[in-house]
């Protein structure tokens, strides 16, 4: 490890306490309890530091919030964080206006 290397540490909840509360809820329910802490976020959340403050929902949009640290660049100082939003939120928006015991598939990339 060089000298000018850092650590950071983070702790998750086990995701399943919220999935299986979710299926007796509407999404737009499930991610409004899950923005007021009632359910632990999913565990990408808390690895890209979205836990600070809770997404906002409503029907049809989700918004997330994203304190920008060095954790999040590349050598080219882009946000590398600023990537991932886009492919990992479309299944929030799906989720906030599906009806109570509904569901959607996530395509697999390989």
């Amino acid at each position: 490890m060089t000298p000018d290397a850092r650590t950071r540490t983070f702790t998750w909840h086990d995701p399943m306490t919220g999935a299986q509360a979710a299926r007796s809820l509407s999404g737009l329910d499930y991610l409004a309890a899950m923005s007021r802490g009632e359910y632990p976020l999913p565990p990408l959340m808390y690895t890209l530091g979205f836990d600070h403050l809770p997404p906002t929902v409503e029907p049809g949009k989700v918004t997330f919030y994203l304190e920008p640290q060095e954790y999040l660049t590349t050598p080219s100082a882009r946000c590398t964080a600023a990537c991932l939003p886009p492919c990992s939120t479309r299944p929030w928006a799906a989720r906030c206006i599906l009806p109570c015991q509904r569901a959607w598939a996530t395509p697999r990339w390989s």
